[in-house]
């Protein structure tokens, strides 16, 4: 997972820039997240709502790149996702079991 504030918990004169690292590619798909509030009287990290996701599996991430920042970012992996969609995404990742393991383990009542 890799995440990323406009606000910081330090006192700010302007709101941080965006950039993501994604020099790592060991894992199927990075999880990024962007605290997409910019005002410091508004930011809740606990509010969901405020949080934007992007699960980017590791072969789309740029090979030779060490970062990206957020608007080249949005362009390459969209507006990215709401906390509720989140776990539908990640799922979608997942390998499909074979038919005859799926088959195999159904134990009828």
């Amino acid at each position: 997972m890799k995440s990323a504030a406009f606000v910081q918990s330090w006192q700010q004169a302007l709101p941080s820039t965006i950039s993501f690292p994604i020099e790592q590619r060991v894992a199927t798909a990075y999880v990024f997240c962007l605290l997409a509030e910019e005002d410091p009287e508004l930011v809740n990290p606990q509010d969901l709502s405020q949080w934007r996701f992007w699960v980017v599996p590791t072969a789309k991430l740029h090979s030779d790149r060490r970062s990206i920042g957020r608007q080249p970012f949005i362009r390459t992996y969209g507006d990215g996702l709401r906390y509720e969609e989140l776990a539908s995404r990640i799922e979608a990742l997942r390998p499909a079991l074979p038919v005859s393991q799926i088959d195999a383990t159904h134990q009828p009542d």
